[in-house]
This record gives C-alpha cells, sequence and structure tokens, in this order.
C-alpha cells in the first residue's frame, strides 16, 4: 500500500511519545513530532470551520514540518531495537493513526474548494516517499518478533490508506 510507511510511522511516534518506548534520542524526535500530529490535528479542526487557504496552509505546514522531523529522525534509528515496544506501539497506535487517516480523508473536499487537493496528494507522497528511507532503517533493526504485528497491522489499515490515497491523488 502506498501509505503504509505513513501511517506505521504515525502510530510509531504517537505511541513513543506516549511513553512506550525507550528512553533515547530517537524518543525524544518522536516526541517533538507527537506535537506536530497535535498541531497538525488542530489545524484540520481550524480548517473545517474556516475553509480558506490561510487554514489550509496551516496543515500543509504541519505536514511538512512532520516531514522535515522525519527525515531528521532516520540518523537517531539504532542498530536494534526492543522488541516489546513495537508491537505495543502497533496496537495503541492503530487508532491514533487511523484517526489522523480519517482526519485527511473528512477534509477532501475542504480541500477541493480551496483548490489544494493536489498540493495536498504532493506533500503525502513526498512524506511517503521519505517515510521510506525511515523504514529501510527502522525495519531490519526491529526484532523478528516485531514483524508479524507490522503485517497485521498492514492489513488492518490497508483499507484506510487506500482511502485516504484515492481521496486526494486520483485523476
Amino acid at each position: 500500500m502506498f501509505f503504509r510507511s505513513l501511517s506505521l510511522f504515525s502510530l510509531v511516534a504517537f505511541t513513543i511519545a506516549e511513553g512506550l518506548g525507550d528512553g533515547n534520542a530517537l524518543q525524544d524526535a518522536f516526541d517533538a513530532m507527537d506535537g506536530t500530529f497535535d498541531n497538525i490535528r488542530g489545524a484540520l479542526s481550524a480548517f473545517s470551520t474556516n475553509v480558506d487557504v490561510p487554514h489550509a496552509t496551516a496543515v500543509m505546514d504541519g505536514i511538512n514540518a512532520l516531514d522535515m522531523e522525519m527525515k531528521d529522525a532516520v540518523v537517531l534509528i539504532p542498530d536494534h531495537l526492543d522488541g516489546k515496544w513495537v508491537c505495543d506501539a502497533i496496537n495503541h497506535g492503530l487508532p491514533i493513526a487511523g484517526g489522523f487517516l480519517d482526519d485527511m480523508v473528512a477534509h477532501k473536499d475542504d480541500f477541493k474548494t480551496v483548490g489544494l487537493t493536489a498540493d495536498i496528494c504532493l506533500l503525502l507522497k513526498t512524506l511517503v516517499s521519505d517515510s521510506d528511507v525511515f523504514d529501510k532503517e527502522f525495519f531490519p533493526a526491529a526484532p523478528a518478533s516485531s514483524k508479524v504485528c507490522i503485517e497485521q497491522y498492514y492489513e488492518a489499515v490497508g483499507a484506510k490508506l487506500d482511502k485516504v490515497f484515492k481521496a486526494f491523488c486520483k485523476k
């Protein structure tokens, strides 16, 4: 799925920020991203009541900030991660990541109203592309016991991720 990386990254960021990770530089990076996710969801809420370019731009700025933070986090991934927190992150973060994705789809028409659907598509594609770089470092560091949790997660959110892609990136 096109958005698997983004969504998994999202839930791991939320979960580590909630205290399920180990206390290292990667956790600090995810703590910062947690605030960014909150800012994006707040901007989406404001955008729903003020459907205009400045409010849409605030959402886009949040997505850009998240992308920059994720790029910075790649270098902080250790060679090996503790296995338990990965599955805990998936179980805890599924509704959080799903909520973010649902919020984006729910505002599809608002972005269309202000003519920024294609811009959101481009931002999301960039974020997903950059999250692939993150995944290439993160997944090998995760223990084999966590791979099953990751695959189950992909299956659970696949349809939701397809909706996000179809909502913003269809021709």
